[in-house]
């Protein structure tokens, strides 16, 4: 157990749902870790116009949240700000989504001595020019800024970067992890097909088409699984036609967490080809779970492969993608089973979401 008796956090984000990191990693496992440290995280809704409590399962637990609009969720940060203050603690508000920018200004202003803390969760280059904006000011505010990989923080512009450097100890990078605990339980079959897993949103940054492509040059692969759903399904379901593969492929939408993690845990194979993101859970669960990740070039993928004695592959060399895949699975079994073993237990040790989220909470003491 950590205490920090003077600090208060308050989560803001857009979103919130059962993987998502303010719901399902920080406030869940924090309650546990840094009980009284965090309030119930807020969603902010440009329809919502009071502050009212909502319900959600989280890993199987009924859990509350708020939902706010941008006039309502001042009022309570200001309520929140208030209340610490005659308690003479400390309120963290910790900022989830760019857009949040102009109210976490707003609430600077009218709290002057509230702390803001800022996670990045993606690429800068990435995000549209009215999340870099909202980035942008949401730096300057930050009292402490977190990206969830350190190849995200060269991604800042330098002045941004500069300016945080010249305050001690605001900007760090903490990455992403995953309930070790829980992928140690899963039960492996003692052999595994030789089907592929993709989970990922339908959505440019996840290269969608550049998968399906990849499928149909790999022969040696029975089946591809592909969990998310996005806007350009339609066009990935033209793709699967138009490539004869729909045999080959299911799509399976969004399903409940358990039934995704024994697909990982009896497939043979993983693939990650985004042209960009963080470092992405799915791909640490799917690591753990023994299904061997065959991930892209990019610097967070890189960062993961460097801690598991891994490569990673081109995006714009196909014929590499189909060489590795193919090889892999010309290995016998004992030997497939040998490496899947030591990337799980590397996996398990190296990105356990408790150390994670103790990182978290450490930043949120030294404010």
């Amino acid at each position: 157990m950590i205490t920090h008796p003077r600090v208060r956090v308050l989560h803001l984000t857009r979103g919130i749902g059962p993987t998502s990191m303010p719901w399902n990693d920080l406030y869940r496992i924090g309650r546990r870790l840094a009980p009284g440290m965090m309030y119930p995280p807020v969603v902010v809704t440009p329809t919502q116009m009071c502050t009212a409590i909502r319900w959600e399962d989280c890993g199987g637990v009924s859990r509350r949240y708020v939902v706010a609009g941008p006039l309502s969720v001042l009022s309570l940060i200001r309520k929140l700000y208030n209340r610490q203050r005659r308690r003479k603690q400390v309120l963290a508000l910790h900022v989830h989504s760019p857009v949040l920018g102009v109210i976490s200004l707003a609430a600077k202003l009218i709290c002057p001595r509230l702390k803001i803390v800022v996670n990045l969760h993606n690429d800068w280059r990435f995000f549209r020019p009215h999340q870099r904006l909202g980035l942008t000011l949401l730096a300057r505010l930050a009292d402490h800024l977190i990206t969830v990989s350190s190849a995200i923080i060269q991604t800042m512009p330098l002045r941004e970067r500069n300016r945080l450097a010249k305050r001690q100890r605001s900007l760090s990078a903490i990455p992403n992890g995953i309930e070790s605990a829980q992928m140690a339980t899963y039960v492996w079959p003692s052999t595994r097909s030789d089907t592929a897993v993709v989970v990922a949103r339908m959505v440019p940054q996840k290269n969608c088409l550049f998968i399906l492509r990849l499928l149909s040059r790999t022969p040696s692969i029975e089946r591809l699984f592909w969990y998310g759903d996005g806007y350009e399904r339609p066009q990935v379901e033209r793709e699967i036609e138009s490539l004869d593969i729909g045999r080959r492929v299911e799509l399976c939408r969004r399903r409940p967490r358990e039934e995704v993690f024994r697909t990982l845990a009896s497939s043979s194979l993983y693939i990650a080809a985004s042209k960009w993101e963080g470092i992405g859970v799915a791909n640490l669960e799917a690591a753990a779970l023994g299904c061997y990740p065959f991930l892209s070039s990019i610097t967070p993928h890189e960062e993961i492969a460097e801690v598991l004695g891994i490569s990673t592959l081109p995006l714009d060399d196909m014929e590499a993608w189909v060489e590795a895949i193919e090889r892999f699975l010309s290995l016998s079994q004992a030997e497939r089973e040998r490496e899947r073993r030591r990337i799980a237990e590397v996996t398990q040790r190296c990105f356990d979401l408790e150390a994670t989220v103790a990182k978290y909470i450490e930043v949120y003491g030294s404010l």
